[in-house]
């Protein structure tokens, strides 16, 4: 897993994610091992900049899917193509990005992900909080 915070835009950021995405797959596999253990990477941005138009949410999904080139349906690949050892997505194990531009959240907590994208946004921990690691981060930011 990738986490990286952004705080200004970059001409080439999109980029730089797919670079820093496959820069991380190949130095986490050694010379002549296996593509069998080739691991699926997680990029997740926080952005403190606008990264999308005319979006209506605050964290963006991005993966790699096949599709019919004139049906445009969807399609699940062989198991045998991907090796066994892949588990998250069964035969995806292309790279997947999460973009989060802090300012499209609202501050309305509805979950754990809310509180920790609230304390990065706010710079602040309410006392209330009760997310895995959140505490940890107040004592940082305290």
């Amino acid at each position: 897993v990738i986490v990286e915070v952004q705080y200004l835009p970059e001409s080439a950021y999109l980029k730089r994610l797919a670079y820093g995405t496959a820069k991380t797959i190949v130095e986490n596999l050694k010379l002549g091992e296996s593509y069998d253990n080739v691991r699926k990477v997680y990029s997740v941005s926080l952005l403190y900049f606008d990264a999308v138009e005319g979006g209506d949410d605050y964290i963006y999904h991005g993966r790699t899917e096949f599709t019919g080139l004139h049906t445009h349906a969807s399609v699940t690949l062989k198991r045998s193509l991907v090796g066994e050892r892949v588990r998250i997505g069964e035969t995806n194990i292309f790279p997947e990005y999460y973009l989060i531009p802090l300012k499209c959240f609202t501050d309305e907590i509805r979950d754990d992900l809310d509180q920790w994208l609230y304390a990065f946004k706010n710079n602040e921990v309410p006392d209330e909080f009760t997310a895995p690691g959140i505490v940890a981060l107040k004592e940082k930011l305290d």
